[in-house]
């Protein structure tokens, strides 16, 4: 047991994540500082002029999932997870 390695960031752990933008196919990367069931805090390198709606995967592993931006300060955003 000891010395095994996880290969799936755990839950809440720092991760690499991509942005997808409506009718883009390149990814904006981003770091998931921290994720739960209902959403994400992100930092991001992205313009002051973002969508508030994007696509979302919190990890390489991870489905994209449609979100919605709560809050923004400077590079830091909180998404909340959308149906659609």
């Amino acid at each position: 047991m000891g010395g095994e390695r996880c290969l799936e960031p755990l839950p809440g752990v720092r991760s690499r994540g991509r942005i997808f933008l409506d009718g883009q196919r390149d990814a904006i990367l981003c770091v998931t500082l921290k994720t739960n069931d209902f959403g994400a805090k992100i930092e991001a390198s992205v313009p002051k002029e973002f969508p508030r709606r994007f696509t979302l995967m919190v990890s390489e592993h991870a489905p994209p999932r449609p979100c919605r931006v709560l809050w923004r300060i400077g590079n830091k955003l909180g998404v909340v997870f959308t149906t659609a």
